[in-house]
C-alpha cells in the first residue's frame, strides 16, 4: 500500500525535484490531501492514506494509485503557479506553460475520477439503478384529443 511519502517521492520525480526546491513538501502534503478529498467526495469513499492526516494505514487501492498521482500533481502546480503568479514572475511564457500543463492534468485527474466511478459502479455488487414502474395517466388520450 502507498504512503504519503511514497506519493511526495514520486511527485519529486515528476518534477525532476528531489529535494523540494520546486515545490515544497508542505505544498506536495497539501496537494495529496486535496488531490485524495476530491477522490473520495467524487467516489463516496473514504481512503485514507499513511502518514496523510494521522492516518496509520492506506485503504487507497492500488487503481486509485494514477489517479490520485496525477490529481495531486495538478494541485502542486496550481499552487506553485499562484505563488509565481502572486510574486509577480517577469518570464510570462513559462507561467503560461505552467498553467496549460496544470489545466491539462487537471481534465486527466477529472477523466480519471470519470474512470475510477464507472469501474467502481461496474463492480458493485448491487445495481447503481433500480426499477422505475411507469406510472402513466388512464386518461391521456382523453386529455390530448379533447
Amino acid at each position: 500500500m502507498p504512503t504519503l511519502s511514497d506519493l511526495r517521492d514520486r511527485l519529486n520525480q515528476q518534477f525532476l525535484d528531489p529535494q523540494n526546491l520546486v515545490i515544497p513538501a508542505d505544498t506536495q502534503t497539501e496537494a495529496v490531501r486535496e488531490a485524495l478529498a476530491g477522490m473520495n467526495a467524487f467516489l463516496g469513499t473514504q481512503y485514507t492514506l499513511a502518514g496523510l492526516d494521522s492516518a496509520q494505514v492506506s485503504t487507497l487501492p492500488d487503481q486509485c494509485l494514477p489517479v490520485l498521482l496525477c490529481g495531486a500533481a495538478a494541485f502542486a502546480l496550481d499552487f506553485s503557479l499562484r505563488k509565481r503568479l502572486g510574486g509577480f514572475a517577469s518570464a510570462i511564457g513559462r507561467e503560461e506553460t505552467l498553467r496549460l500543463w496544470c489545466a491539462h492534468l487537471s481534465r486527466q485527474f477529472d477523466a480519471g475520477l470519470d474512470r475510477l466511478r464507472l469501474l467502481t459502479l461496474q463492480s458493485a455488487s448491487s445495481q447503481p439503478f433500480g426499477a422505475w414502474e411507469w406510472n402513466e395517466s388512464p386518461h391521456w388520450r382523453q386529455e390530448g384529443g379533447a
